[in-house]
């Protein structure tokens, strides 16, 4: 319901609930076997209102892809054509070393509106991260709100393509989405964005890692909380 309702590609190509559900899936077991998604959850009502699910740049590809309905291909052909330049540049790279942002986002009903949400599970995430060993994350950013929180925690914008202009099997798509009108790329530095979060951006001191016990145990304010996965 989130990425099928939120996510302009998906919207542009029609891939509905019942279709994404199966990528759903296949989802959320990567990111069980990975361990560096966070979710948001509703306390008082038990649900899961809230996800950024991420991986690492070296993991496995994901499987079972091919049972999924043909419009996902023109999502994947997007992704790849912003993707497969920057990932290749950053080949060598050992695993534990890189994070790649996947898919994230929020329920659309009303009172998960305009609470921030998102920015919260993108600041837990940066202490998680860097306990892990991570010293960079990147991720395609396709919805005006993520790229403006990308832009407001200094991440750096790598790669961009515009809607209008991606071609697929000799057609153009997405060309209908004006708002973005383009897909970025941007590249995070963990180590900065955490002395960011700690105010300590002046300082050239070395920051110790933060234990996992300590990040997820931390609150979340009013009725959220988030639990790595």
């Amino acid at each position: 319901m989130v990425w099928t309702s939120s996510n302009a590609i998906s919207a542009t190509v029609g891939i509905t609930y019942e279709q994404y559900l199966p990528y759903a899936r296949i989802l959320g077991k990567h990111a069980a076997e990975e361990r560096l998604s966070l979710v948001c959850i509703d306390i008082e009502r038990q649900k899961v209102i809230a996800f950024a699910v991420s991986d690492d740049l070296k993991a496995k590809p994901l499987t079972g892809l091919e049972t999924l309905d043909p419009k996902f291909e023109i999502h994947w052909h997007f992704t790849n054509q912003i993707e497969d330049p920057f990932r290749g540049s950053h080949a060598a790279l050992p695993y534990g070393t890189m994070i790649h942002g996947n898919v994230g986002g929020v329920l659309p009903e009303e009172q998960y509106r305009s609470h921030g949400i998102l920015n919260n599970l993108a600041k837990y995430s940066i202490p998680y991260f860097w306990a892990l060993g991570y010293t960079l994350h990147f991720g395609v950013c396709t919805h005006p709100a993520t790229q403006h929180m990308c832009r407001k925690m200094g991440s750096e914008k790598m790669a961009e393509l515009f809607f209008k202009d991606f071609e697929y099997n000799g057609t153009r798509p997405l060309e209908s989405i004006k708002s973005p009108a383009s897909a970025i790329l941007y590249l995070s530095r963990v180590k900065r964005i955490y002395a960011l979060q700690h105010e300590h951006e002046d300082s050239d001191e070395d920051h110790p890692r933060t234990s996992l016990d300590h990040i997820c145990d931390t609150p979340i304010p009013d009725l959220w909380n988030t639990h790595a996965t």
